[in-house]
């Protein structure tokens, strides 16, 4: 398999506006699971970049 671009919501800005997505680089299919709701797991080719993992800390 290839790799693919991920990507992630930036849910800062709620309001009528779209909001703006992250680039957090390349991503290979692991595995995956479930049927009618199917969950994947990633593994990243590079770590993700620092300032998203800081938001991430905070949630």
């Amino acid at each position: 398999m290839g790799y693919y671009s991920a990507f992630s919501e930036n849910q800062t800005d709620r309001g009528i506006r779209t909001s703006p997505y992250t680039c957090l680089g390349l991503a290979d299919v692991q595995n995956h699971y479930g049927s009618a709701q199917i969950s994947i797991v990633w593994k990243m080719k590079e770590s993700c970049p620092g300032f998203v993992m800081k938001k991430t800390v905070k949630v």
